[in-house]
């Protein structure tokens, strides 16, 4: 939603779907025994919908600790980059 409000589309609310569905046999590996069939319990199941409202709080801590990320990777690429004799380059 903050990616869509960036670019002047205002969505408020969203909601996604979430389903249970059998894993393509071409994916599944002859050594693996974990479950990868689900089509034999019903729907109702197998699908879960979430709605998701916007919150301008929420939105700037996320962004808040975007930033705060960034920082941190690029100090430890920085640390590596020194360790191995490299140039570091300015953190923002």
């Amino acid at each position: 939603m903050m990616l869509l409000n960036e670019h002047g589309i205002a969505i408020k609310r969203h909601s996604v779907d979430y389903c249970l569905v059998d894993t393509p046999l071409h994916l599944i590996s002859p050594f693996d025994n974990s479950l990868h069939e689900f089509s034999h319990y019903p729907t109702s199941l197998r699908v879960t919908s979430v709605v998701y409202e916007s919150c301008l709080e929420k939105e700037a801590l996320i962004k808040e600790r975007c930033k705060l990320a960034q920082i941190y990777y690029a100090e430890a690429i920085n640390r590596i980059y020194q360790d191995h004799g490299m140039k570091p380059f300015k953190v923002a």
